[in-house]
């Protein structure tokens, strides 16, 4: 039983622990003479009486009760909490959720279904009675992560694929070293249809060209008349197309600096199903969603929109740490068969480039095009879908990864016993959906060496003749009879915890729960609470949020404090003496503190030489700067300007900074350098720089020079963004972060529709360089290409050389982030558009 305490041993630990076993016991003396009589015995005292040869038939005899596998490493928290109950709880609390909200009702009477979801006999079923019957599963979501990066080193095997080379040679499959990340997470309904495909990439913010990508094998056309002719499949930009019975499923494009799924990013896919209208709301009705526990799950931008009346999501957490047994696309045939698809898909890729003679490597803007295969023969295939919801408990509602052999065997004897004879019937009268029986629940007096004994009665005097004489102090056994106590006893106390367990709280109970725990993560909502990201969690999160933020702000307040105390002094010091040689240990110092970053690793110098030594080093830096006036509630911190002690270590600050050769300047004017620097936000923008539940949009009119400009570029000239209250000055490679003043623009195109709002306003033209006050949000029409925006004024001789904006391919489904960096003018047309950033 060494397996179920996740302590699996070796071919060569199993006959090392026969061989202790039998140490010095009756056994062992007639085993000693039976290979004495055969001529087998080595008189060698430190020869083990059980070999290799012993194995190797223990082993053919045992065939269809183990065999041998490699190895793989199981995290500890796993361990923990991948059991029966956890499983049963989870089940238990997602029947609840989907009831509630709707999009299933319970049954009258549990019925047995097999995978396809026919009433059948108990024999011939799958997984558990059926208790739930679905009213809307098409209103039911599942999703997951799965990350990937540009090169292939780590990619798949195939199936342990074999390649042929000479003797000797081992075989080596080229690939690309590029260490860039990328996140597919896909999103399927209860039916099995793929509806929504978020791909996430690594940079700290998105690029257009991700998003559309960019084929280099496939040849541009002339797109004077028709700027669609090289978007598309197999054209020149060819986006991400992925079609699902039929229908083309929706895709999203974002960034992140790890790849990694965010919070705002979650918000914007379950906005996204609300804006398609692939979710259904009505009294007593709104949709759900079922989720793992990563950390993006308890993210406020996330749970502010989920937990809002008018966007209410049933959201609910799986178990912990047993995705790969409960989550719908972490099944074999979704997540499985997308990396098998994505590795060949990466290979033929890369093989491609080095048949033209391309450096092997797949680039940001080449991810769409290596993606788009493995996800439509993977997520995008119904049936593998189906099977999966079948197998996973989810749809039938058959709770199958309860029988799963890892989980079935942490329940209790009494739930293994009856599931063990429930599970061999099965298994005579349909093989094809059989599911193992753990050999801790099959009668080994009857099969494999066991059936050697002469039947069921005399195996079992024989074994308990023999358990009599075994040797159970040995190293080996030892540590593993005391590990199975240890976990034993861990069972029990997990079954009392599970018995003592609500599944049904107040808010009062949950706000309790939430404001009493150390860290809000999935694992405490799971554990402690509802397992529902509700309400209750959202308050608590809202409230440590701002508790953050306030803590943030006192913080930044001491900071400009101390800033403006090294800055007086630094000016005292220049103006006393312009030598750095001539200034005293203090001022030195003080002059050192000012320009250290923290991304130094360096100590304060100690001696006045190692102080001359480093700031000849560091006096080239930027110098940083205070904001000229307070915050609101600075004046109320009791620090005294003068009372930072010079000789103190400083704790490492990091400042908006300005060159060292303008403190001169600042010492006799006052510096506007936060407007040349980027956006500068005052107390009242940054209050409404989140939370904005509506559709978010900006456009800009790029002042471009009369000069040529370099082709697919912009240049990095300000851009001024029209606000209610002030206008705001910032460079075209900045972008302020979603607000509700980016709304307050409307543009629009030539030909295809770009509107601003959904009245039949008059059409209005855009002066060179300015902007339109008007309200509503900015919408492309679904699908197509938002052309131009018309530009007065534009000279006919200065064609404009950059990308339609449909390279996008995200027409009003855009995410905070995505950027038309770019726009197509046809070189006929003399009026042009711009850039812009939609934003959810």
């Amino acid at each position: 039983a060494a397996w179920r305490i996740k302590k699996p041993l070796t071919c060569g630990q199993t006959y090392q622990l026969a061989n202790s076993l039998i140490l010095r016991s009756d056994l062992a003396k007639e085993f000693k003479e039976w290979k004495m009589k055969r001529g087998l015995y080595d008189d060698d005292e430190d020869a083990n009486l059980l070999g290799s040869r012993w194995f190797q038939g223990f082993r053919k005899r045992n065939e269809g009760i183990f065999s041998d596998q490699v190895g793989r490493k199981y995290e500890r928290n796993r361990h923990e909490h991948v059991t029966y109950q956890a499983f049963e709880r989870q089940f238990s609390l997602i029947e609840s959720g989907l009831t509630e909200s709707g999009n299933a009702r319970m049954l009258d009477q549990p019925q047995h279904q097999d995978r396809e979801g026919n009433v059948v006999s108990e024999d011939e079923a799958f997984g558990y009675p059926v208790t739930l019957e679905f009213i809307h599963p098409e209103n039911v979501f599942a999703c997951d992560e799965t990350g990937d990066k540009c090169g292939g080193k780590d990619d798949a095997r195939n199936g342990g694929e074999k390649r042929l080379v000479p003797n000797g040679v081992i075989p080596k499959a080229l690939v690309g070293i590029s260490s860039s990340h990328f996140t597919v997470f896909p999103v399927s309904n209860f039916t099995g249809q793929l509806v929504l495909v978020q791909v996430i990439f690594k940079g700290s913010k998105f690029k257009a060209s991700w998003g559309i990508g960019i084929d280099i094998f496939a040849k541009e056309l002339d797109a004077q008349d028709d700027p669609s002719v090289n978007f598309g499949p197999g054209k020149r930009y060819p986006g991400l197309s992925i079609f699902c019975n039929g229908i083309e499923v929706i895709t999203l494009f974002d960034a992140s600096p790890k790849a990694s799924m965010t919070s705002s990013i979650l918000r914007n896919v379950v906005k996204t199903l609300d804006d398609q209208k692939l979710t259904k709301r009505g009294p007593g009705l709104f949709p759900a969603i079922i989720l793992d526990g990563h950390v993006s799950r308890t993210g406020e931008a996330y749970l502010e929109y989920v937990t809002d009346t008018d966007t209410e999501w049933m959201a609910m957490f799986l178990a912990c740490y047993g995705t790969e047994i409960g989550q719908l696309h972490d099944d074999k045939r979704q997540n499985g068969a997308f990396k098998t698809a994505l590795s060949k898909s990466k290979e033929s890729f890369v093989a491609k480039k080095r048949r033209h003679g391309a450096k092997p490597e797949i680039l940001q803007n080449e991810i769409v095009i290596v993606l788009q295969e493995p996800i439509q023969q993977s997520f995008a295939d119904v049936q593998k879908t189906k099977r999966a919801l079948a197998d996973r408990g989810l749809n039938p509602w058959n709770r199958a990864p309860l029988d799963d052999p890892v989980v079935l065997a942490t329940a209790t004897d009494s739930i293994q016993a009856e599931r063990n004879e429930i599970l061999t019937t099965r298994n005579l009268v349909n093989p094809s959906a059989a599911v193992p029986v753990p050999p801790t629940r099959m009668n080994l007096l009857q099969t494999g060496s066991g059936s050697l004994l002469g039947g069921e009665a005399a195996a079992a005097e024989a074994v308990a003749a023999a358990a009599q004489s075994l040797n159970t102090t040995g190293g080996t056994s030892m540590d593993i009879l005391t590990m199975l106590r240890q976990e034993s006893a861990k069972d029990a106390g997990r079954q009392r915890h599970h018995e003592s367990q609500k599944d049904c709280f107040t808010e009062e109970e949950l706000a309790e729960i939430y404001a009493n725990s150390k860290k809000l993560t999935a694992n405490t909502v799971f554990g402690t609470g509802d397992g529902r990201m509700g309400r209750s969690l959202y308050n608590e999160v809202r409230k440590r949020s701002l508790a953050k933020s306030k803590k943030d702000a006192e913080k930044a307040n001491r900071d400009k404090k101390k800033i403006r105390i090294l800055l007086k002094k630094a000016k005292a010091t220049r103006k006393r003496e312009k030598d750095y040689l001539k200034w005293k240990r203090e001022e030195i110092l003080d002059m050192i503190r000012l320009k250290k970053l923290p991304k130094d690793k360096w100590n304060l110098p100690k001696t006045k030489g190692e102080m001359q030594t480093r700031w000849a080093e560091i006096k080239g830096r930027r110098t940083p700067h205070a904001s000229p006036c307070n915050s609101d509630n600075e004046e109320s911190d009791a620090e005294d300007d003068e009372s930072i002690d010079s000789q103190a270590e400083p704790a490492d600050e990091g400042f908006v900074i300005d060159s060292d050769d303008e403190i001169a300047a600042e010492d006799d004017a006052d510096d506007d350098g936060d407007e040349d620097f980027g956006l500068h936000i005052t107390a009242l923008h940054s209050s409404d720089m989140c939370g904005s539940t509506s559709s978010l949009a900006h456009a800009a009119v790029q002042q471009l020079e009369e000069t040529d400009q370099p082709p697919c570029s912009v240049p990095p000239r300000p851009i001024t963004h029209w606000y209610p209250s002030q206008a705001i000055t910032q460079r075209a490679d900045e972008r302020p972060r979603c607000t509700r003043f980016l709304s307050q623009i409307r543009a629009w195109a030539t030909d295809k529709t770009l509107y601003a709002d959904q009245t039949d306003a008059p059409r209005r033209h855009i002066d060179r360089g300015g902007l339109v006050q008007a309200s509503g949000e900015l919408r492309g029409r679904s699908g197509g290409s938002i052309d131009t925006v018309e530009v007065d004024n534009w000279p006919k001789s200065k064609p404009v050389n950059l990308f339609p904006s449909s390279l996008l391919a995200l027409s009003n489904n855009s995410s905070r982030g995505n950027i038309w960096e770019k726009a197509y003018l046809p070189t006929s047309i003399s009026r042009l558009l711009l850039i812009g950033s939609a934003s959810f």
